[in-house]
């Protein structure tokens, strides 16, 4: 009788292993916890405890570096790509516009896990006061130069600007 509990056990814990796993796969293929709880056939209680204790057990085997968890989060937006970019490239789908914000969103999130921002890439130029900004504009200075003349000629006349 003893063995036969333990065995209930193990096979218990196989399977909660194995829809901890079917879980964590759907959920980083982009499924809602809804769809995932349907699949397994439980309540989607049951399916965020799954998630959660999967990522619990992640964290305590020292698998929570920043290289497997931005793996872990692009590996999850190339699922979402992949379900929502032909949706975005058919004009006519009802759902077109939608999905173009979805992906829009997906790869920004991508070049930040990536380092890619276009902000950070684009050299940001010094700061320069108004004054060093006219002394290296040649044409400012003519400009000006030609209505402080104008305005010399003709006080009362309005200047032209050219």
């Amino acid at each position: 009788m003893p063995h036969q509990l333990v065995a209930l056990n193990d096979l218990r814990h196989i399977e909660r292993v194995a829809a901890r796993a079917a879980a964590w796969q759907a959920r980083i293929d982009g499924k809602p916890l809804s769809v995932i709880a349907s699949e397994l056939g439980v309540c989607v209680s049951t399916v965020s405890a799954y998630l959660r204790e999967t990522i619990e057990e992640l964290s305590a085997s020292a698998v929570n570096d920043a290289e497997t968890w931005r793996n872990v989060e692009l590996a999850r937006l190339d699922s979402l790509l992949k379900a929502w970019l032909p949706v975005a490239q058919e004009v006519k789908h009802p759902e077109a516009t939608r999905a173009a914000a979805i992906v829009i969103r997906a790869i920004e999130a991508q070049n930040r896990l990536l380092g890619l921002e276009v902000a950070a890439l684009v050299p940001q130029p010094a700061k320069q006061s108004k004054e060093e900004e006219l002394q290296r504009s040649p044409a400012v200075i003519d400009a000006v130069e030609r209505m402080l003349a104008q305005m010399k000629e003709a006080p009362e006349a309005q200047v032209a600007v050219k």
